[in-house]
């Protein structure tokens, strides 16, 4: 997964999951990169044939003065059957 943002912000704070039909097989650690305008994570695991869906949570802390001061979200992507 990656955040962007248009101008360079205090920090972004990122986790990424995977599932595999429907069942949580991989979880990247909580990582915040600071004073940076994108931020990146990874949840991946080796090919294993199944549906897959990706799931991802970022936290933006704006520089100071900007209302409001973060910003947070959450999602699921749409299942993708893979076939190795």
């Amino acid at each position: 997964m990656t955040v962007s943002c248009t101008a360079p912000v205090r920090e972004i704070t990122t986790r990424a999951a995977l599932y595999k039909n429907g069942q949580l097989v991989n979880q990247s650690a909580l990582r915040t990169q600071t004073n940076t305008r994108a931020a990146q994570n990874n949840a991946a695991v080796r090919c294993s044939p199944g549906n897959y869906r990706g799931w991802m949570y970022f936290k933006v802390a704006f520089p100071p003065g900007y209302n409001p001061p973060t910003s947070s979200a959450n999602g699921l992507g749409q299942e993708v059957p893979i076939s190795c």
